[in-house]
């Protein structure tokens, strides 16, 4: 009888074993899967991304090198600058800040569903820059430290909540003589945006993602990160049209145009006194000092400022 009740003991010490075998096993299995598939997400190889996630040859400025030969992964060696890399969620992540960006987005050239997702984006992003105080964020925000004098981004003071996407909630504002100009979203990485927007990062080993966008209804200058290349392409033209046209302006005309900017910009723009014109020549220093205040408010001037600027020069 004793017998019968030993072996029935050590069938029970044997059935647990093998139920906690069973456990440890799962549990294991569900880490090693775990691992698996946050390995794939964190190193992820560029070849199993999307072909609408790399560049195109016309969607970079590059010295003549085309975007698709300077592709690398996070984890996969020194990046030199100037160069991409595809991030952990297959997003292109430039090593060079907005203002050194070459790149241009081939709108045309992306999908149906790539074009859709940024215009998503964007219409949130316009929204907020529409509804929100560019003094009172900046009395709100924290000021970056980049540019102590005059910082242009300024950063939401709820951290945790302003990673990610959400245009209602942004990591940064971007904010140019005293107006928003835009937005600055971050993520450890950002969730996939497609080919239209790029991103950039300040530390290749860690996928920090940062992504402008700025405030325009136009899709190729909102996402690129270059203004000078994008939202302010324009008004660089423009104010390379108007300048050389000032020097030949003569009263009642240059008065009129002078008067026009005043409006525009009000006290930013500094009288030019007459007195400080020592620039040699027969001609009316009153008149060089209203030339030259006016050249002095181009930078100042928005793109319809200044396209009613060059009507006026031209006597229109």
């Amino acid at each position: 009888m004793s017998s019968i009740v030993g072996s029935a003991t050590t069938l029970r010490e044997r059935g647990s074993l093998f139920i906690k075998a069973g456990i440890v096993a799962c549990v294991v299995g569900v880490v090693i899967a775990g691992s698996i598939a946050l390995a794939s997400v964190v190193d992820k190889d560029p070849a199993a991304c999307k072909t609408g996630s790399e560049p195109t040859r016309s969607g970079t400025i590059d010295g003549g090198h085309g975007g698709g030969g300077h592709v690398r992964a996070y984890g996969h060696g020194d990046v030199p600058a100037g160069h991409v890399m595809v991030g952990p969620t297959c997003n292109l992540v430039e090593m060079v800040g907005p203002e050194d960006s070459t790149y241009r987005p081939d709108v045309a050239g992306a999908s149906r569903a790539d074009r859709a997702r940024a215009r998503s984006l964007l219409r949130g992003v316009n929204e907020f820059c529409r509804s929100n105080s560019a003094s009172q964020l900046m009395a709100e925000w924290v000021p970056g430290e980049g540019n102590p004098t005059q910082p242009s981004h300024f950063f939401n003071p709820g951290r945790r909540q302003s990673l990610g996407l959400g245009p209602s909630d942004p990591r940064a504002v971007l904010i140019y003589r005293q107006q928003i100009g835009g937005v600055m979203f971050t993520g450890v990485p950002l969730p996939p945006l497609g080919s239209i927007p790029r991103t950039h990062t300040h530390d290749m080993s860690r996928p920090r993602e940062m992504l402008h966008v700025y405030c325009t209804p136009n899709l190729a200058e909102a996402f690129t990160p270059n203004r000078e290349l994008g939202v302010l392409a324009d008004s660089i033209a423009l104010r390379h049209r108007v300048r050389p046209l000032v020097a030949y302006l003569m009263d009642p005309q240059l008065t009129t145009v002078l008067g026009t900017v005043r409006g525009y910009v009000g006290e930013v723009l500094p009288r030019v006194d007459p007195r400080t014109i020592t620039t040699p020549g027969l001609a009316d220093p009153v008149l060089r000092a209203k030339r030259e205040e006016i050249r002095q408010s181009l930078i100042l001037l928005t793109e319809a400022e200044l396209r009613k600027v060059l009507s006026l020069t031209r006597g229109r």
